[in-house]
Protein backbone atom coordinates (compact mmCIF):
# COMPACT_ATOMS: atom_id res chain seq x y z
CA UNK A 1 0.00 0.00 0.00
CA UNK A 2 1.61 3.27 -0.69
CA UNK A 3 1.83 6.35 1.29
CA UNK A 4 -0.40 8.17 -0.89
CA UNK A 5 -3.22 5.66 -0.23
CA UNK A 6 -2.77 5.91 3.65
CA UNK A 7 -3.04 9.38 3.70
CA UNK A 8 -6.07 9.59 1.70
CA UNK A 9 -7.76 7.02 3.54
CA UNK A 10 -6.98 8.17 7.13
CA UNK A 11 -8.24 12.42 5.70
CA UNK A 12 -11.12 10.56 4.70
CA UNK A 13 -11.86 8.81 7.83
CA UNK A 14 -11.15 11.42 10.00
CA UNK A 15 -13.89 13.72 7.90
CA UNK A 16 -16.37 10.47 8.67
CA UNK A 17 -15.53 10.88 12.30
CA UNK A 18 -16.07 14.29 12.28
CA UNK A 19 -19.14 14.17 10.60
CA UNK A 20 -20.51 11.68 13.17
CA UNK A 21 -19.49 13.87 15.82
CA UNK A 22 -20.97 16.69 14.08
CA UNK A 23 -24.50 14.66 13.96
CA UNK A 24 -24.45 13.24 17.32
CA UNK A 25 -22.53 15.73 19.46
CA UNK A 26 -24.70 17.41 22.34
CA UNK A 27 -21.93 19.43 23.17
CA UNK A 28 -21.70 21.33 19.66
CA UNK A 29 -25.61 21.46 19.75
CA UNK A 30 -24.94 23.89 22.61
CA UNK A 31 -22.50 26.08 21.30
CA UNK A 32 -24.67 26.24 17.85
CA UNK A 33 -27.41 27.54 20.24
CA UNK A 34 -24.88 30.33 21.68
CA UNK A 35 -24.52 31.39 17.83
CA UNK A 36 -26.11 33.36 15.39
CA UNK A 37 -27.96 30.28 13.23
CA UNK A 38 -31.29 30.96 12.51
CA UNK A 39 -31.90 27.03 11.96
CA UNK A 40 -29.95 24.83 14.22
CA UNK A 41 -31.01 22.06 13.60
CA UNK A 42 -30.54 22.40 9.33
CA UNK A 43 -27.12 23.49 10.09
CA UNK A 44 -25.50 21.00 11.93
CA UNK A 45 -26.98 18.12 10.29
CA UNK A 46 -25.87 20.16 6.70
CA UNK A 47 -22.56 20.16 8.19
CA UNK A 48 -22.75 16.25 9.72
CA UNK A 49 -24.05 15.09 6.20
CA UNK A 50 -21.64 17.20 3.80
CA UNK A 51 -18.81 15.82 5.79
CA UNK A 52 -19.61 12.25 5.60
CA UNK A 53 -20.42 12.79 1.93
CA UNK A 54 -16.65 13.99 2.04
CA UNK A 55 -15.27 10.85 3.81
CA UNK A 56 -17.14 8.71 1.52
CA UNK A 57 -15.63 9.76 -1.49
CA UNK A 58 -12.09 10.31 -0.15
CA UNK A 59 -12.16 6.35 0.90
CA UNK A 60 -13.16 5.50 -2.51
CA UNK A 61 -10.61 7.95 -4.50
CA UNK A 62 -8.44 6.18 -1.87
CA UNK A 63 -9.38 2.55 -2.66
CA UNK A 64 -9.17 3.89 -6.47
CA UNK A 65 -5.65 4.87 -5.89
CA UNK A 66 -4.92 1.16 -3.91
CA UNK A 67 -6.12 -0.43 -7.23
CA UNK A 68 -4.66 1.82 -9.83
CA UNK A 69 -1.40 2.73 -8.56
CA UNK A 70 -0.15 3.95 -11.57
CA UNK A 71 -2.58 6.53 -11.61
CA UNK A 72 -1.68 8.03 -8.21
CA UNK A 73 -0.77 11.71 -9.17
CA UNK A 74 -4.26 11.52 -11.13
CA UNK A 75 -6.19 10.64 -7.37
CA UNK A 76 -4.12 12.88 -5.58
CA UNK A 77 -4.97 15.60 -8.02
CA UNK A 78 -8.85 14.78 -7.83
CA UNK A 79 -8.90 14.56 -3.75
CA UNK A 80 -7.32 17.76 -3.66
CA UNK A 81 -9.53 19.63 -5.80
CA UNK A 82 -12.72 17.86 -4.24
CA UNK A 83 -11.42 18.94 -0.66
CA UNK A 84 -10.72 22.67 -2.03
CA UNK A 85 -13.56 22.79 -3.83
CA UNK A 86 -15.60 21.20 -0.93
CA UNK A 87 -14.78 24.34 1.67
CA UNK A 88 -16.00 27.05 -0.71
CA UNK A 89 -19.20 25.16 -1.66
CA UNK A 90 -19.81 24.55 2.47
CA UNK A 91 -19.02 28.00 3.16
CA UNK A 92 -21.48 29.19 0.42
CA UNK A 93 -24.84 26.82 1.61
CA UNK A 94 -23.83 27.49 5.32
CA UNK A 95 -24.59 31.13 4.71
CA UNK A 96 -28.08 30.58 4.68
CA UNK A 97 -28.58 28.82 7.92
CA UNK A 98 -26.92 31.86 9.82
CA UNK A 99 -28.69 35.15 10.65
Amino acid sequence: MNLTTIIIEVASIIYIIFGLLVLFSKGLRKNVERSNAKDMNGYIAFNGKFNLVLGIIGVFIGLLDYFFPSLTKVWIGLFLIIMLGSSVIQAKVSRQFVK
